[in-house]
């Protein structure tokens, strides 16, 4: 059973949720919560704290997005293992001697952790994010539906449209080389017979 050492401020100007985002944080970079611990259920947390369960839900979330929990399905939240940023680039090493290199090795070693993981919270405009999202979503519903399986059918309409001017272009290159009895294939012209639809 998680025991959690959440405390929130309902006077604060911070908002709930931001509040147990960054506890929660806290926690996990600090290794309280462990990696692969469950979180609580978002009712029961809610209860635990006496808020909503939309702030206990946006803070996990929150937690999702940045790569702090993994959300599964019908199994809640877990803790995932913290990789802290990078606190430096130390340039490498010179070798003492010469070593047969495996191609393996050539690679340059990784000087900097671009993963979602390590992003600082305090840099993030969760505020001004929270508000576009929430406007958002609220002018186009349709964003939290499934949608069509085959794919939003703007997006397919415009990329039909896109494929049937290149193919009629190419249509008309292939149908004039074909007219003057030519056809380039990999940097050669070749000559073919016309069919004229024979």
């Amino acid at each position: 059973m998680v025991h959690l050492t959440t405390a929130l401020d309902p006077s604060s100007s911070v908002p709930l949720y931001e509040q147990l985002y960054h506890s929660l944080a806290g926690e996990m970079r600090s290794g309280t919560l462990a990696a692969g611990t469950r979180m609580p259920g978002k009712r029961r947390l809610a209860a635990e704290l006496s808020v909503s369960v939309n702030t206990v839900d946006t803070a996990y979330q929150m937690l999702a997005a940045e790569g702090y929990l993994t959300a599964r399905e019908r199994s809640g939240f877990t803790v995932q293992e913290y990789l802290a940023l990078p606190q430096g680039v130390q340039p490498p090493a010179a070798p003492s001697a010469p070593v047969a290199a495996h191609p393996a090795d050539t690679a340059p070693p990784v000087q900097f952790d671009l993963s979602t993981r390590g992003v600082d919270p305090g840099l993030f405009p969760f505020r001004t994010w929270a508000r576009l999202q929430k406007e958002l979503l609220y002018s186009s519903p349709e964003l939290l539906t499934h949608g069509d399986a085959q794919g939003d059918p703007a997006l397919r309409q415009a990329l039909a449209d896109y494929l049937g001017v290149e193919r009629s272009a190419m249509s008309a290159e292939i149908g004039k080389l074909r007219k003057d009895g030519l056809i380039e294939t990999g940097g050669a012209w070749f000559r073919v017979a016309a069919s004229d639809g024979k």
